[in-house]
């Protein structure tokens, strides 16, 4: 069920209202014709919420997208007319059985979700979900929010976290809101300490904009160690501090060898690590590795995006992308990925190396910049011969 959006509608508290009536009719009517209903779509616009209690009205219910805010209460206000079900079918004598019944909480929680979706509101609560439905039988997780709802959030997250089981095996927690001040939120592994118990976890992408946290090498590759079957992890926030980041050389290596299947790396932070005289970064190479993409929002270089490029292309053969694929601003990755992207389709990395032989910090930013428009403006990636006349551009 897709309601669309109305302007204005969250500032009249009237249409509010009826909105949210017309949403639960809505609710009611299809669980009298569908019964069994096993899968359910709710989209609502912004600024509307309804009793969470209406999904218990679909006690079969094995997967929900929620995209609607969740308040406490029973489905019908205990104040709400006899008339807002006026447009259903039965007589009037079930009519007012349905009537009282939806003004009282239903008792039983739904105990059959295995894959659930919830846009969590200002008002919505972890407790109030939790007395609504079991957690334990699911296998997929994903809340977002674009409110700003500070610490709570937080800890509404660890509380329905530590009610899921070992069969979890996705999770996304998305925090949205651009401000200026940022909530602290500590360690990672420690906030969300019960997701490290859930082995059997494939897809994680933990994404809090407004909130920073500390993620250090170590608990990377607690992480990796917590979540062998790991194929994806996006894990995005401001971090606490950048004096102390996951290294290529440390992490690459240990999730490398704890997570065989991981296709899809995005951490908060990454540093190439210490450089030591001229010499290039050395990675062992891993020819079965999975690994297609890696990136970071905040990248820390003492090596040259070539060298960068060069380690990453020889050490993970299926690697396609380095960096964002959308990026809105300039990024350090950007140079890093036109040089990776040039020894994928070159015939040959030593007709790339001898090509940029001269090339290092800084003046490998704006040459590979100049390639990645000569590129866009050709329609394909520069070839060899491309590589010899960008370092005459």
């Amino acid at each position: 069920m897709t309601f669309r959006e109305q302007p204005g509608i969250a500032q009249i508290p009237e249409r509010q209202a009826f909105f949210r009536d017309s949403v639960v009719n809505a609710c009611v009517s299809v669980s009298l014709g569908t019964p069994d209903l096993q899968e359910l779509s709710i989209t609502c616009p912004s600024g509307i919420s309804i009793p969470v209690s209406t999904l218990k009205l679909f006690p079969n219910l094995r997967h929900a997208n929620v995209q609607v805010g969740l308040v406490p209460g029973p489905i019908l206000d205990p104040n709400a007319p006899f008339t807002i079900l006026s447009n259903l079918s039965q007589s009037e004598s079930e009519l007012s059985s349905i009537y009282e019944a939806l003004r009282s909480e239903p008792v039983p929680r739904l105990e059959h979700l295995e894959g659930l979706k919830l846009k969590w509101g200002i008002k919505t609560h972890a407790a109030d979900v939790l007395s609504t439905m079991r957690l334990d039988g699911i296998r997929q997780l994903a809340v977002h929010t674009d409110r700003r709802l500070g610490q709570r959030f937080i800890f509404d997250m660890n509380q329905l976290t530590t009610q899921t089981s070992s069969n979890l095996t996705s999770i996304e927690i998305l925090s949205y809101r651009q401000t200026i001040r940022c909530t602290t939120g500590g360690r990672l592994v420690e906030v969300f300490a019960p997701l490290l118990s859930r082995p059997q976890l494939r897809e994680v992408r933990i994404e809090l904009q407004p909130y920073n946290f500390s993620l250090p090498a170590a608990d990377v590759a607690e992480l990796g160690r917590a979540w062998p079957l790991l194929e994806k992890l996006h894990v995005s926030f401001r971090l606490r501090s950048r004096d102390i980041l996951p290294t290529l050389h440390h992490t690459l290596i240990s999730l490398s060898e704890s997570c065989v299947l991981l296709q899809y790396l995005h951490l908060p932070g990454i540093a190439t690590g210490i450089r030591l005289g001229p010499a290039p970064i050395t990675l062992p190479s891993y020819p079965e590795s999975k690994l297609q993409h890696i990136s970071s929002d905040y990248l820390q270089c003492t090596h040259s995006a070539f060298d960068i490029a060069a380690a990453l292309y020889t050490s993970f053969p299926r690697i396609v992308q380095a960096g964002p694929r959308l990026q809105l601003q300039a990024s350090k990755w950007e140079p890093v990925n036109v040089f990776l992207q040039m020894m994928r389709h070159s015939s040959s990395l030593t007709a790339v190396q001898e090509a940029f032989s001269r090339l290092r910090l800084p003046g490998d930013r704006q040459i590979s910049v100049s390639l990645y428009r000569m590129a866009l403006y050709n329609g394909t990636l520069p070839n060899s011969t491309t590589y010899r006349h960008a370092l005459e551009y």
